[in-house]
């Protein structure tokens, strides 16, 4: 497809909070086709140490319509990208409509999506797979970022926020929700309207015991990719030839280190090393050795608690700032088992967050075609999507006569347990309406 260069270069200072250093916005605009723009950006955020400032690479995705101020948003979508292994998938090289970015575009939404830590402008580095809340905090800050930009340069970015992603991009989108309820940059992004998720390995500590129990993989490059990163950002003592056979750790700075590789190119590589096929899978000995196979060996404890920090479901939080969530997953995936859904609705449940509903497609998808299902489920929820009334009146608080009414709720009637949050927005406290604002 015929990309037009725009000849438009726009160098943009903002100061930022949270101790952030001043953002570097670059701004390039590209039309794709006649309903689709993409704007790339560079940004600033802190890299996987929490601290140390990081300059990183995303991209807007928009429709003709909105570029051209046709019609106004109805928000802004956060993407949380998908498992990618070479830099030419990257989101700021989406060239394609038929993409998952080019199908959001159709939701008259803002589509804001970095390329996260290990492509783009940081293709020298090792990527930061399933690191959780260091992906998280890249995906939020490229977000408020790119919609600073927005309205900058004149566009309404509408007042709704969607927080989406699917497989890798569904964990990190649950890390979001986390960060937000945490108050990460609570100034500038407080609350989440609806989050929309699928397939995510919310588990992975359980798809690591899911795994041994199988004995055999059909995605390899997604379980090469979790030793690989965790030897890479890990507080703790580890080297990747401490886990993978020396046949595939000769093979990682030409396959995975090079950014050349797609995941099905990896996938067949791998396969050509060690044996199976796309179609059969590979044995997971084949990949790894005993020991990282053995939850018990001294070598795999430290390993095991990585697992279950960046999982979701082993500790306790809520995501409080997020008004609705749905999340969508095939009972076929065989990538990332439906068991992951289940390990976070019961967490969810556990911890009385209620708005959420999970939807799982009546025909049976492989992972890859789940992707296309989801994002006609999450395109449709969009859709539908109606912002709650803030009216005190129509608030579902208990009534003042069974002596009931004490206590905070949010403006949807849901209670929260102790003081009055600190999270900015509206709140019913004791019957009156309070405005928590930002510190």
């Amino acid at each position: 497809m015929k990309r037009h260069f725009i000849l438009s270069l726009v160098l943009l200072f903002a100061a930022v909070g949270n101790a952030l250093a001043d953002d570097i916005v670059a701004r390039t605009q590209f039309k794709l086709a006649n309903n689709m723009w993409r704007y790339d950006f560079h940004y600033t955020t802190v890299d996987v140490d929490g601290t140390t400032p990081i300059e990183l690479s995303g991209a807007i995705f928009m429709s003709n319509d909105l570029h051209e101020k046709r019609k106004t948003a109805k928000g802004s979508i956060l993407l949380n990208h998908y498992t990618i292994t070479s830099d030419a998938d990257r989101p700021t090289n989406v060239q394609k409509v038929t993409t998952l970015e080019g199908i959001f575009t159709t939701s008259h939404c803002f589509v804001i999506e970095s390329d996260g830590i290990g492509f783009g402008l940081t293709k020298d580095r090792k990527q930061c797979y399933l690191q959780g809340r260091a992906a998280a905090r890249c995906n939020i800050d490229a977000f408020i970022a790119a919609r600073r930009l927005l309205q900058q340069e004149g566009f309404d970015t509408g007042s709704a926020v969607f927080n989406c992603g699917y497989s890798q991009g569904g964990h990190n989108g649950m890390w979001v929700d986390r960060l937000v309820a945490e108050g990460y940059r609570s100034g500038e992004l407080s609350r989440i309207n609806m989050s929309i998720l699928g397939d995510g390995p919310y588990d992975i500590a359980g798809m690591y015991r899911q795994m041994v129990a199988d004995g055999k993989t059909s995605f390899p490059s997604a379980l090469l990719l979790i030793p690989y990163e965790i030897d890479a950002y890990a507080n703790f003592d580890f080297s990747i030839a401490d886990a993978v056979v020396p046949e595939l750790v000769s093979r990682i700075p030409s396959l995975v280190d090079s950014k050349a590789y797609n995941t099905v190119a990896l996938n067949d590589s791998i396969y050509k090393i060690v044996g199976g096929n796309k179609k059969n899978g590979t044995e997971v000995s084949n990949i790894f050795k005993s020991d990282f196979l053995d939850e018990t060996s001294d070598g795999m404890k430290p390993l095991m608690q990585w697992f279950k920090d960046n999982s979701l479901v082993y500790d306790a939080w809520s995501p409080t700032a997020t008004d609705t969530i749905m999340l969508v997953h095939s009972k076929a995936d065989e990538v990332v088992p439906y068991a992951n859904a289940e390990s976070l609705v019961a967490h969810l449940n556990a911890q009385g967050y209620k708005p959420f509903s999970l939807y799982t497609p009546l025909i049976g998808l492989t992972h890859e075609l789940g992707g296309t299902t989801y994002a006609l489920a999450a395109i449709s929820a969009i859709s539908k999507y109606k912002a709650p009334t803030t009216a005190i009146q129509q608030v579902s608080v208990p009534d003042e006569a069974t002596n009931n009414c004490r206590g905070t709720y949010t403006i949807g009637g849901q209670k929260f347990a102790g003081e009055t949050p600190t999270t900015p927005g509206l709140y019913i406290v004791n019957g009156k309406k309070k405005m928590v604002m930002a510190k």
